[in-house]
């Protein structure tokens, strides 16, 4: 299930208990984060852009795009600069002509000098012929985009221990703390399910000649897009759930869009 903005300010207060929470801003889209004239400590949540999946013509398959890492830290109000730049990633784009990759999702930060918090996006997801088998897109996590998947092979994510590499089998890509691998399709076509991630962007589903997978979920970040045959995949989530695999005439599905929170105490 997708946490809405006032759903997260609503666990991680409960998680914080009796504090004052002076100031609360949700970035969706790049901007500049103003430093308010009351507040301690600074707070900041950035989630890294979900990748999208790949587009296979009517005898192919097509893996899931890979979720977008997630990363925080904690700052002084007193040592901040009266402004800072907040650049949020960019989901991959839906792919629309057949036998294509996807694209990688964009990498978001909150750009503090030397302090920044920086996630990276997910990887792209690709696509494949008949009967050989396609990989998903790997993983983000704080600091390295997940790889692209490739024939026969998931995507590679870097920081093993927080991040899964996209499947390239029937099986689901591996869970994981920050972003979750897309869904990889194995050499009988079977594809497999996007990975499910704890507070990054779940992976995106694969889709096959034998059927089509569901996205991974996530519990703070975006959920991974459902693959699809004949009609288009679906959107991953904001914030950066992978998008799902296409084939037969369907656009992949785009990635979800970084965010960045900025909590004020």
């Amino acid at each position: 299930m997708f946490l809405s903005p006032d759903s997260r300010r609503a666990r991680a207060r409960a998680a914080l208990g009796p504090v004052n929470v002076q100031t609360f801003t949700n970035f969706a889209s790049t901007g500049r984060w103003v430093k308010p004239k009351v507040g301690t400590f600074v707070f900041v949540q950035v989630w890294g852009a979900g990748g999208s999946g790949g587009c296979r013509a009517t005898t192919g398959s097509a893996g899931g795009g890979g979720g977008g890492g997630y990363s925080e830290g904690w700052f002084l109000m007193s040592q901040m600069p009266a402004v800072v730049f907040v650049a949020v990633g960019q989901g991959g784009p839906a792919v629309t002509s057949s036998n294509a990759q996807g694209t990688s999702g964009g990498a978001s930060q909150f750009q503090s000098g030397v302090n920044g918090v920086l996630a990276a996006g997910g990887g792209a997801g690709f696509h494949t012929a008949a009967s050989t088998a396609c990989g998903g897109g790997g993983g983000g996590d704080s600091q390295s985009e997940g790889g692209d998947g490739a024939s026969g092979t998931g995507g590679s994510s870097t920081w093993a221990a927080y991040a899964s590499d996209g499947g390239n089998s029937a099986t689901a890509a591996a869970n994981a703390l920050m972003g979750a691998g897309g869904g990889g399709v194995s050499s009988g076509n079977a594809p497999g399910v996007g990975g499910n991630s704890f507070i990054g962007g779940a992976g995106g589903g694969a889709t096959g000649s034998a059927s089509n997978s569901a996205g991974g979920t996530s519990v703070l970040g975006g959920n991974g897009g459902a693959g699809n045959s004949g009609t288009n995949a679906t959107d991953g989530s904001q914030p950066g759930g992978g998008g799902g695999g296409a084939r037969n005439g369907g656009n992949s599905g785009k990635g979800g869009d970084g965010m960045i929170i900025v909590w004020v105490f």
